[in-house]
């Protein structure tokens, strides 16, 4: 029915045929960001019609157009996919962006232009992943740069702005994933932290939550991490974690879970993290409430990566589950004790059953060393 809608113009309007295809393949990818179940290949299917029929010596706008949307539906049914599916559709993803730069070249509209670039690098990012590349990683670094430097002339692509910077920020992260990190010490790390902050000021001056939240994320993951490197005192370390919760929270309240489930849930799963982190190195006054405010994120996550939709990702917050529990029951006494040991357990068996369902040895057999470890102290209770 959406086909035939707009295949309806094709005798006498090819742009308004190619602009139906793409106003309906835009609303299912963006009802797609907002689901558990995305049908992003519906959009695809309609984009890939739209290419076919239009021809390629028509207008650069409306076919650029055409294949910067492909490049996003398919960049986002990588999430959705087995690995072998999933490299395909990056390698499909890359090669509809990079026509989109191209073709969008030949017309003045700048915008157009930079949002295909971001595409690309997205891309391009996706790809460094997925092989640990170091040539890729570096190559996203320089496509973010530049869509980063067209934004920031032209006050009109602000919201750009955000996008090329969180983009920028995360493919600095990757290219220090992939190479020594005595290379560059934290000089990639420091210029993503920037990069991100940013993101966050852009995106503040056009009121978009969205690349907002996107930004807190990303900066919240940083600062995390960076608590945990070996040079940080602990006076900076727990600072840098309650910069990290703040941004968690931030990206929580721009995300709610009716509209955006997915990051929703990355949010929570990043402030559970820290909350943990945090309430490991904390007095025995405030322990207590980190712990308990890191149960509640962990089942935020587990309750959208359902143990039906998400199996793997469930078990691995039941393990996150049973690893507050236990630590909460190192450090008080005699019943409660002896309950968070069960409560661990029971956890960690779950998750245990699902590993081994899923024939994950080496997360089974982790799972296996944390409830010898559990069991022993119990035994001593009892």
């Amino acid at each position: 029915m959406y086909k035939g809608a707009a295949v309806y113009f094709e005798p006498f309007d090819l742009d308004e045929m190619a602009a139906t295809f793409q106003n309906l393949a835009r609303v299912v990818y963006e009802t797609g960001r907002r689901s558990l179940e995305p049908t992003y290949w519906v959009a695809q299917k309609l984009l890939e019609e739209a290419v076919s029929r239009y021809p390629s010596n028509g207008k650069p706008e409306v076919l650029g157009g055409i294949y910067f949307r492909l490049s996003l539906v398919l960049r986002n049914q990588v999430a959705h996919a087995d690995k072998i599916e999933a490299e395909g559709f990056l390698v499909d993803a890359s090669e509809c962006s990079r026509k989109a730069v191209l073709t969008l070249s030949n017309t003045d509209d700048i915008f157009a232009i930079v949002s295909s670039q971001i595409s690309l690098g997205n891309c391009l990012l996706d790809a460094a992943r997925f092989k640990s590349d170091a040539e890729t990683s570096d190559q996203a670094v320089a496509v973010f740069e530049e869509a980063r430097k067209a934004a920031l002339k032209n006050e009109e692509l602000v919201g750009l702005l955000g996008h090329s910077c969180n983009g920028l920020g995360a493919a600095l992260l990757q290219v220090d994933a992939v190479t020594s990190s005595e290379a560059n010490n934290g000089e990639l790390k420091n210029r993503a932290v920037v990069a991100f902050e940013e993101a966050v000021s852009a995106s503040s001056r056009i009121f978009d939550p969205e690349i907002w939240g996107i930004a807190q994320i990303n900066l919240g993951r940083l600062l995390a991490e960076a608590a945990e490197s070996q040079e940080c005192g602990e006076g900076e370390a727990s600072f840098l974690r309650i910069r990290a919760i703040t941004s968690f929270v931030a990206a929580i309240e721009a995300f709610p879970e009716v509209q955006f489930p997915m990051p929703f849930a990355e949010a929570h799963s990043g402030l559970a993290e820290v909350l943990f982190e945090h309430g490991l190195s904390a007095n025995d006054h405030l322990f207590e409430m980190y712990f308990t405010r890191a149960l509640h994120s962990f089942n935020q996550v587990a309750e959208i990566h359902s143990k039906e939709n998400s199996p793997l990702r469930w078990a691995q917050m039941q393990c996150r589950l049973g690893s507050v529990f236990g630590n909460h029951a190192m450090r008080v006494d005699g019943e409660t004790a002896e309950h968070d040991l069960e409560m661990a357990i029971s956890y960690f068996d779950a998750g245990l059953e699902v590993f081994k369902e899923l024939e994950d040895k080496e997360r089974e057999e982790s799972c296996v060393k944390n409830l010898a470890v559990l069991r022993t102290p119990l035994e001593g209770l009892n």
